[in-house]
């Protein structure tokens, strides 16, 4: 299996992108999206336990409103 990256804002990229769809042994896979940073940090911090946990909603809730 091959990936290919094609920056499809060019002319050239986009004869090459309808030329492969042609093709019946090419399956085009539209871009995936990849968490940015901050998502990745809240993750990471997720996984690493740095968070508050509290016993119930409503002390969650009031530590909120503080």
């Amino acid at each position: 299996m091959v990936y290919l990256q094609l920056n499809e804002d060019t002319q050239q990229a986009k004869a090459v992108l309808a030329m492969l769809k042609t093709m019946p042994f090419i399956e085009i896979v539209e871009e995936k999206q990849y968490p940015n940073e901050i998502t990745l940090s809240a993750v990471n911090e997720a996984e690493t336990k740095k968070l508050k946990r509290y016993k119930s909603v409503d002390d969650l809730m009031k530590d909120l409103k503080k």
